[in-house]
Formats: C-alpha cells, structure tokens, sequence
C-alpha cells in the first residue's frame, strides 16, 4: 500500500513540501487524485462539466470568428454598422483583427485564459460603445451575455478556474 493510502495525514504533509518547493525552485505543485501536478497542468475535470463548457465556449466562439472574418473582408453588413456606431471604416479590419486574434487564443486550451481576458476587454467595448450611441433597448446586454457563455465555459472546461472562486459546500 502506499503512504496515501494509508496515512490520513499524508496529505497534510504535502502542504510543506509545496511550501518547500515554492520557496526553493519557484514552482508551485499540488496534490491532485494522487500525484503531483504541475500548475501549467490542466487540471482533470469530469466529462460532464468539460462538454457543458465546450458548448458554452463553442456557441461566443463561432460567433466572433463570424463577426471578426465579416469585419477583416470588409462586407456591408459590417462596414454599415461600424458607420452607425460612429467608427471610421478604416478602424474596421483593426478592430477585425483584435476579435480575431482574441478568438483564436480563447479558443487554444493553454491560452483560453488569455484568450477569455481579451475578450472581455473586446465586449467591454461593445458595451461602452452601445451605451454611448444610446442604441436600442438592452441590446447592450448581448456583449454582457456573450461575455458571462466565455467564462462560463472556461469555468466547465477547467477545474483551476473553478478552484479561483470562493464557493462554499
């Protein structure tokens, strides 16, 4: 059998070594289904949570690599709204590239967090700019919503995003 297993406190004592590790090489390890895991390491996550936030990701994901290839190719539909929002038609394909580039690194699992902060900033911007033309009612809430599916899934998808929030059992 192995210490683990037997000893209750086993557990207790890796807090120390953590502590140890921490101190010495820079390197935080936790103690996880019993072994060490590296922080770079995606934690495990149930087959449950990790597809509800798959879908949850996939839905903004497909959304804004739609909205961002409309802006980079200049179509109507795009070039028209950034005119009625007020933005020059050449802010276009930089603000296309922004959403672009933001998407792609959402959407790479070791750089979703990155990825979900651009985002965030990116759909903070369409809020502020919704808010500043006084466009219609509540459509300023579709960013908002788009933003609570992009963390939404990231907190699914990964159990260390999970771990950051004070939840109570």
């Amino acid at each position: 059998m192995f210490a683990q297993e037997t000893n209750p406190n086993f557990a207790r004592g890796l807090d120390g070594l953590d502590r140890l590790a921490k101190g010495f090489f820079g390197v935080r390890i936790t103690w996880n289904h019993r072994k060490f895991m590296k922080e770079s390491e995606p934690a495990p996550t149930g087959k449950g949570l990790y597809w509800t936030g798959v879908v949850m990701s996939v839905i903004p994901s497909l959304m804004l690599l739609m909205a961002s290839v409309m802006s980079l190719s200049k179509s109507a539909q795009a070039l028209q709204g950034m005119a009625q929002f007020g933005y020059p038609e050449n802010a276009t394909t930089a603000i296309g590239a922004a959403c672009l580039v933001s998407t792609i690194l959402y959407i790479i699992p070791r750089t979703s967090v990155l990825g979900a902060i651009l985002l965030t900033g990116y759909l903070g911007g369409a809020v502020a700019t919704h808010v500043r033309v006084e466009a219609e009612k509540f459509t300023f809430l579709v960013p908002v919503v788009f933003a609570a599916l992009i963390w939404g899934g990231l907190f699914f998808r990964d159990a260390r995003i999970r771990n950051l929030l004070p939840w109570r059992k």
